[in-house]
């Protein structure tokens, strides 16, 4: 227990430490660069895994422990992720900080016209960025710890789930390919730590998040702004989440994941590489299945067809015999109570001669006299 106090202690203080030069930094490796994109570290992540140099049992040690959200209490408030891994043979983890901010204006745009400038709520320095459309800047680098100065906002504990570096590399990648682009009032540091953070959740049902502070939830975010047209400050929302886009890219990380899982866990295929003709072949082989499925769809459907022509014309043959035989049996109770009457008709007859004939009268009279 007390190693454990120990080492928790140490995850905060190392940073300390470091700063006041007592402590040394890690040395940066290919998986923990000392600053890199998203897009290359992710590359250099899954090329290691591809190397036939590389350890592979490391990539199931690899794993991301705690991923948390911090906000910083200066200037704009930026936002940022900290990733704490798991690192085999050393005596602490690892930890990464991921985060979005804004880079070089994008050639040929045009710079929006706003008729205000936005303001932290504790800074009055105007934001460049509600008037540039800016490239947006995804980076990952290697840090000592926990941040000290800054506030955490979200914690989401991985420790019940296998998230691996790499799943969160990929994850990173995929959201910035999503929106390369930097702007202030949709696509900034919020959206990036906010989509990443939410489609792990999504990703990884286990993974348990906690909101700390007074954020009830991560999904939304304000800024104080300046209004010169009015001479009022103003609240205004500068990123709400959307889950489509979380869904959209949990679709994309299953194409990926399948495509790396081909190339990096067996062993006795060839290497596939991570290109968009790759992405291609699968998405063909997908609207093929879906067309296989229409067909057989098809042929069902017709299948189905014939067998109701088929119940059709038995249900009109056994309607016709039904008719038929119904006929016969009307026409023999026709024949047979025409018959019967006829009988009766003549017994009729019979009686009425005998009645009118006085000496068939007086004889049969006679008869029946001797009789008695």
């Amino acid at each position: 227990m007390a190693l454990k106090v120990l080492a928790s202690l140490g995850e905060f203080w190392h940073p300390l430490l470091h700063i006041l030069g007592r402590s040394t930094k890690p040395l940066p490796t290919p998986e923990f660069p000392e600053d890199m994109s998203v897009v290359d570290w992710e590359s250099s992540v899954l090329a290691l895994y591809h190397s036939r140099a590389f350890d592979r049992s490391r990539i199931n040690l690899l794993k991301v422990l705690t991923l948390r959200r911090y906000k910083e209490l200066r200037g704009l408030e930026h936002e940022y992720m900290i990733a704490r891994i798991s690192f085999p043979g050393a005596e602490q983890p690892r930890y990464l900080r991921i985060e979005r901010s804004g880079g070089d204006a994008l050639p040929g745009t045009i710079p929006d016209k706003q008729f205000f400038h936005a303001v932290s709520v504790r800074s009055p320095q105007p934001s460049l960025a509600l008037s540039k459309k800016l490239a947006a800047r995804d980076h990952v680098k290697l840090v000592l710890g926990w941040p000290i100065l800054d506030r955490c906002i979200e914690d989401l504990n991985c420790s019940q789930v296998s998230i691996t570096l790499l799943n969160l590399a990929l994850v990173a990648k995929l959201v910035h390919d999503h929106s390369e682009r930097y702007t202030l009032l949709k696509q900034q540091c919020f959206f990036f730590a906010d989509i990443v953070v939410a489609v792990l959740q999504e990703l990884f049902s286990g993974a348990e998040i906690t909101h700390r502070g007074n954020l009830i939830d991560g999904r939304d975010a304000d800024m104080q702004v300046y209004d010169s047209c009015t001479d009022k400050y103003k609240w205004l929302k500068i990123y709400s989440r959307q889950m489509e886009i979380v869904n959209e890219i949990k679709s994309s990380f299953d194409q990926h994941k399948l495509l790396i899982d081909s190339s990096v866990y067996s062993l006795n295929e060839p290497l596939l590489l991570l290109t968009n003709k790759s992405l291609q072949i699968l998405e063909a082989g997908r609207l093929a299945e879906e067309a296989d499925k229409r067909e057989e769809a098809g042929k069902r459907v017709e299948e189905a067809g014939k067998w109701v022509e088929e119940a059709r014309e038995e249900a009109s043959k056994l309607v016709e015999e039904a008719r038929e035989e119904a006929r016969k049996l009307v026409e023999e109770a026709r024949e047979e109570a025409c018959k019967q009457a006829k009988e009766a008709d003549e017994r009729a007859e019979d009686f009425v001669q005998k009645n009118q004939n006085p000496e068939l009268a007086g004889a049969g009279a006679g008869q029946v006299s001797t009789a008695a």
